[in-house]
């Protein structure tokens, strides 16, 4: 059985990534803990994305989150009726990130969902304050990212980018393997070069990734490297029609320098599908 936390603070977007999921997983025993977060600031209820005007004191902001809570699991089960799915309900007052790490740790969490908010593309789903903290905070699970509004679609394409520069531990890549064979997916594994040839290094780990990978629909690609990095990965997942794009977030790897600013702010990706997250260490 999967376990999964859905953090959410009650806007449409949020709740098309509790839709997204329930559909990615419909065929699979899974437990969700449905998740709010909140606290008090100037008389007011506070969630972990935005403020909410409708809701302010002398009302009990735990129990206006429960309730809450309680009313996105019922639609859910109305929407998306599965006996295979059970549910739990977890109302905290303080920070997201603490609450989000904790669980993971204590509930044995395979996978943290959140919903990006009212822009497109990865610049909004990585520039929104508490988004781009749980990435960089969160370091114990992995993290899927679903934009809003989307649709949606069997991830039928995989990609996987990778700068190789990293060994691929079983345990790491188990996220994305056990995705894809599930799915039946084919996995793009996407590198954008940085220099002709690929180092000893990387050759090595190129290597063990396709012995991993043996099982799979995989194919390689090299990439120029243009203007940057985001662009061609854009460009990629838009020729091939990406269905879910996964990277691994390495405390030196490709994806930490892509949040990094000012990087952050000239990414010009108009990623429109939803993004796995997967932490590890160097």
């Amino acid at each position: 059985m999967k376990n999964i936390v859905f953090a959410t603070d009650f806007s449409n977007e949020a709740y098309n990534a509790l839709f997204y999921i329930t559909k990615l997983f419909e065929k699979k025993e899974c437990h969700f803990y449905l998740l709010n977060t909140y606290y008090l600031h100037k008389r007011r209820i506070t969630n972990y994305t935005m403020a909410s005007e409708d809701l302010q004191e002398p009302l009990n902001p735990g129990d206006l989150s429960k309730a809450a809570l309680l009313s996105t699991l019922h639609r859910i089960n109305l929407d998306v009726p599965n006996p295979k799915h059970s549910y739990d309900i977890v109302s905290e007052k303080g920070n997201l990130q603490e609450t989000l790490k904790d669980l993971a740790a204590r509930l044995k969490i395979d996978l943290l969902v959140l919903g990006n908010g009212k822009k497109k593309g990865l610049t909004a789903l990585l520039s929104g304050n508490q988004v781009k903290e749980s990435i960089e905070k969160v370091r114990n699970c992995p993290i899927l990212i679903v934009p809003e509004a989307y649709e949606y679609s069997a991830p039928r394409h995989v990609a996987f980018a990778t700068d190789y520069k990293n060994y691929f531990h079983a345990r790491v890549l188990f996220p994305l393997l056990t995705l894809a064979g599930e799915w039946n997916s084919k996995v793009f594994t996407v590198h954008v070069k940085e220099k002709e040839d690929l180092s000893i290094r990387q050759k090595a780990n190129m290597a063990t990734l396709k012995k991993y990978m043996a099982h799979l629909n995989h194919s390689m690609y090299f990439m120029p490297k243009f203007s940057n990095k985001s662009k061609v990965i854009d460009t990629f997942i838009k020729e091939l029609d990406i269905d879910m794009l996964v990277m691994m977030h390495y405390e030196h790897g490709l994806f930490n320098r892509l949040i990094q600013k000012p990087i952050l702010e000239e990414l010009c990706m108009s990623v429109e599908i939803p993004l796995l997250i997967i932490p590890c260490n160097n």
